[in-house]
């Protein structure tokens, strides 16, 4: 059998994804992850691979991330960005969705907590949405 495939391409020297991004809230927080050698800090996100439901990929990444696994909702928003990373043009599909970790996740208790992702260490991060929404 295959190995799976992202949904990514380059066209016209444009780098187009395709990405499910979850918003996990908690308690007037929101959970955001970053690779230790990334200066910013963004939602939990991964490409979709190809034959995959976008809220699939969530399922999947996540438990891969974290070890455990998450509820994910109906989907909140789609959304389209244009940006450059590392000398090269991006436009990229995020299909966003409404998450949540298990009642009796002990990830809810620590404001910052690690991860993993292909061998790669992770951060997670608890941000409250208060001082989210005044900035």
């Amino acid at each position: 059998m295959a190995e799976p495939t992202d949904i990514t391409f380059k066209i016209c020297n444009v780098r187009v994804n395709c990405r499910a991004v979850a918003i996990i809230l908690n308690e007037g927080n929101i959970l955001f992850k970053k690779r230790e050698t990334d200066p910013v800090w963004a939602l939990p996100r991964e490409k979709i691979r190809v034959g995959e439901k976008s809220e699939d990929t969530i399922k999947r990444e996540l438990n891969e991330e974290i070890g455990e696994p998450v509820e994910v909702s109906n989907l909140y928003d789609v959304e389209e960005n244009f940006f450059e990373y590392n000398g090269e043009q991006f436009h990229e599909y995020m299909f966003l969705y409404l998450a949540k970790l298990k009642e009796y996740s002990n990830l809810k208790k620590e404001k910052f907590f690690d991860g993993v992702e292909k061998k790669k260490h992770l951060k997670f991060a608890w941000f409250n949405l208060g001082l989210i929404r005044k900035n």
